[in-house]
């Protein structure tokens, strides 16, 4: 696996297929915890 930086808005544009390594895929979040992400990502992009 080999990490780089790159823009929400390259992220958000969908050229490229990000795989989740397998001994993340059971994890799920709860309503909250999207719920304090997505907060933090508008408070960013104000």
């Amino acid at each position: 696996m080999k990490a780089s930086e790159t823009s929400l808005r390259n992220l958000l544009e969908g050229g490229k297929q990000f795989q989740i390594p397998l001994f993340q895929r059971p994890y799920s979040w709860k309503k909250e915890n999207w719920e304090t992400l997505w907060e933090d990502l508008e408070s960013v992009c104000k």
